[in-house]
């Protein structure tokens, strides 16, 4: 995973490479952060580049458990909303709807754009996601 996050990032700006070289680091090490030390070394402020390397560390070391991973963004404190939120979006989509709390998704809110309209633009995005990246079948 760690290579993926290096290819969507490496045009960030330079704080995310910083960033992505300390995860590689910790996770070469075995170490394990708790919350105040992934807020000391990653942040978990508004600042995209202080929220985005810590949803990534949370996302690497916590799936497929996606939700002591949600858990364990919330309790960075900070932004939590939106570093809760991508760590959902990874993990989730690395685990798939199947692998998500059925207790969790039953109490999203329906509506225009509740729990329906997620699922038609997840499967919407899926689509075209698998039409660029289908093998050929010639």
């Amino acid at each position: 995973m760690i290579v993926h996050l290096r290819d969507v990032l490496w045009r960030g700006p330079i704080e995310y490479g910083k960033a992505i070289n300390k995860i590689e680091e910790m996770l070469a090490e075995g170490r394990n952060l708790g919350a105040k030390e992934v807020v000391q070394f990653l942040g978990n402020g508004v600042e995209a580049h202080f929220s985005v390397p810590s949803a990534c560390y949370i996302a690497i070391t916590y799936s497929p458990d996606f939700c002591d991973a949600v858990r364990a963004a919330i309790s960075l404190g900070g932004d939590t909303d939106t570093i809760a939120g991508m760590v959902g979006a990874i993990v989730g989509a690395h685990v798939g709807e199947k692998n998500l709390p059925a207790e969790w998704i039953e109490q999203l809110e329906e509506g225009p754009r509740g729990r329906s309209f997620a699922k038609r633009e997840a499967d919407r995005l899926f689509e075209t996601w698998w039409k660029i990246h289908q093998p050929s079948s010639g």
